[in-house]
């Protein structure tokens, strides 16, 4: 007789499981997954990736032109992560090629600040130069990447003119600037931002103020051989070391942002200019202030003398703007190869 198959409910009642079984099964897989989820959670924390931890490590991005609005933005941040209690050390992601002169330094000053309540690390991602190596030199350690670049320590701004007196003028110091006395400010300008470099840096750096101060650029690899930054690393390398150097063995990740928010450009009849919110009203638009620093070639105060002696007291103010203008383009001959 062949053999008979058992049959459906016979199949059924071999598979049914006791209810005592039922319950181990379940408590077997949830204990499982409170160990995978606790490894998971640890790993977040540990690395940074988010978690529960008190202490935290706080990312500041630096994007872009530095503007007003960006010293502005960045200022309120730092104040913000210097009054909270959790933030242990921060890390700041450049990217700006750098900016206007006054925010740079405003920026630079709120980072100086900064590093000395907590450790500070400056990341670059493309670049930081100019303004933005400025602000980034108060940090404990720069890390960069072996294709970024930095530099460009130095002043950039028109060739100064001849200005026509202040109509009506109030007193003897209101009757418009000199040739002189305006390279005498820019001169000044470089100077400030030169000497800021040697004072945070001038243990590391290989190069002689002069060198510094052509605004020469250099990539990553190139400014950790010549001291300008420290080390070879991504934006990861850059927490771990900041957390670290706060002795954090758990920590999360705080991310801001100094860059404006609902923020485009337009180019308009007035030139260009920022338009903010989604939907602007008049005062929401304003014009993009273009005057810049930290380009190449600053003239000494006395090739400045030299130029304004040349040219004779009976030449007309026509005649000493044209030998400004032909003097700011044989710098922007003389400069090009190091721009």
């Amino acid at each position: 007789m062949p053999d008979e198959e058992p049959s459906a409910d016979t199949s059924a009642a071999d598979q049914t499981e006791s209810p005592t079984s039922r319950r181990v099964f379940i408590a077997v897989i949830a204990v499982a997954i409170v160990a995978i989820a606790g490894v998971v959670a640890f790993g977040l924390i540990s690395s940074g990736g988010g978690g529960t931890a008190d202490s935290a490590v706080a990312v500041v991005s630096v994007e872009g032109q530095i503007t007003g609005d960006t010293a502005e933005n960045l200022e309120t941040e730092l104040r913000d992560l210097r009054g909270n209690d959790d933030v242990k050390a921060v890390v700041l992601k450049m990217d700006t090629p750098g900016g206007l002169v006054q925010p740079s330094e405003r920026m630079y000053t709120a980072v100086k600040r900064l590093s000395a309540e907590m450790p500070v690390v400056a990341s670059v991602q493309a670049i930081s130069a100019s303004g933005g190596y400025w602000t980034m030199l108060p940090a404990d350690q720069v890390y960069v990447s072996a294709t970024s670049i930095v530099g460009s320590v130095g002043v950039n701004a028109p060739a100064p003119s001849p200005a026509a007196p202040v109509e009506g003028p109030t007193g003897p110091d209101k009757v418009g600037s000199t040739i002189t006395g305006r390279w005498a400010t820019i001169d000044t300008l470089q100077q400030l931002f030169v000497t800021s470099v040697f004072e945070e840096r001038g243990d590391t750096i290989e190069l002689s103020r002069e060198e510094v101060a052509t605004a020469s650029v250099w990539r990553g690899i190139e400014a950790v051989e010549n001291g300008l930054a420290d080390e070879i690393g991504l934006l990861d390398a850059a927490i771990q070391d900041a957390a670290a150097s706060a002795d954090l063995d758990e920590y999360r990740i705080i991310e801001r942002s100094t860059a404006p928010q609902g923020l485009f450009l337009l180019l308009s009849a007035e030139g260009l200019v920022t338009v903010e919110g989604e939907n602007p009203a008049l005062n929401d638009v304003s014009p993009v202030e273009m005057s810049v620093i930290y380009e190449p070639w600053v003239p000494s105060i006395e090739n400045a003398q030299s130029v304004v002696a040349a040219s004779s007291p009976s030449r007309s103010g026509a005649a000493d703007a044209t030998a400004a203008n032909e003097t700011t383009a044989e710098t922007d001959t003389d400069t090009d190869g190091d721009r």
